[in-house]
């Protein structure tokens, strides 16, 4: 008997691995899209997503009071139904039409960074210390596992190359043609392996495209920190609203 689990499994191989690969032939011969914005530094705004109108919940609510605690001159803007134009994305219109907040944010936090620039927070990220020291780089994120790149926490300047080829992935995407219950983590992370030849393991790193860098640290610094670090800037809580 094929359980569900393994059905997703299935699908998740069958359409995923293949689209990766082709996905990785388009950014050689496609150009990601223009952006006229040219930022020194990775700018003071917080990105974050809430689809769905659904009330705010006890730990968004901390969570973003420690947002403005560590980060106080920061503008936080918001990405919803109403603020977030899908035209370009029908992979993010379909999902919000299936009432799959969770993939519409996918591709909300990755319009947000490459247009806007900033530093982009799940709304189950908690912040422990000011992270402006980051700032400086080109684009960072982290691990949140071994072998896994986050989402829930990145930051960027306008433009990034890297972010742009991430981006690119859902242009022109279709939700419902194999691509549904599959998280971005999963995505990113293939893509990066494939594409820019690394193995992730969950040492830091970092790869250069066009000039621009992205940079990659250890999962304690942004999703599981360790106590008594002084490298702890954050912890990701994993609510993981993707599987409702």
């Amino acid at each position: 008997m094929i359980t569900e689990k393994l059905k997703k499994k299935f699908l998740r191989s069958y359409f995923l691995y293949p689209a990766i690969l082709d996905h990785c032939k388009r950014c050689k011969s496609e150009s990601i899209p223009e952006v006229n914005l040219f930022q020194k530094q990775i700018p003071k705004i917080i990105h974050y997503c809430w689809f769905g109108r659904s009330p705010d919940t006890e730990l968004k609510i901390k969570c973003m009071e420690s947002w403005t605690k560590y980060c106080p001159d920061y503008e936080l803007r918001l990405w919803n139904e109403d603020s977030f134009c899908m035209d370009e994305y029908p992979f993010a219109r379909q999902a919000l039409e299936d009432k799959k907040w969770a993939y519409v944010s996918d591709v909300a936090r990755l319009h947000s960074l490459y247009y806007e620039g900033g530093i982009y927070m799940d709304t189950d990220v908690e912040v422990f210390q000011p992270i402006g020291r980051f700032l400086e780089e080109d684009f960072f994120s982290g691990y949140e596992s071994k072998r896994k790149i986050p989402t829930a926490i990145m930051g960027s300047k306008a433009g990034n190359s890297y972010l742009g080829k991430l981006l690119l992935w859902y242009i022109g995407k279709n939700y419902h043609q194999g691509f549904y219950d599959v998280p971005n983590v999963k995505i990113i992370s293939k893509f990066t392996e494939r594409f820019y030849n690394v193995t992730l393991g969950g040492e830091e790193f970092s790869v250069e495209d066009d000039g621009d860098k992205a940079h990659f640290y250890p999962e304690t610094y942004f999703c599981r920190p360790m106590k008594g670090s002084t490298e702890a800037y954050s912890k990701h809580h994993f609510t993981g609203s993707w599987k409702e």
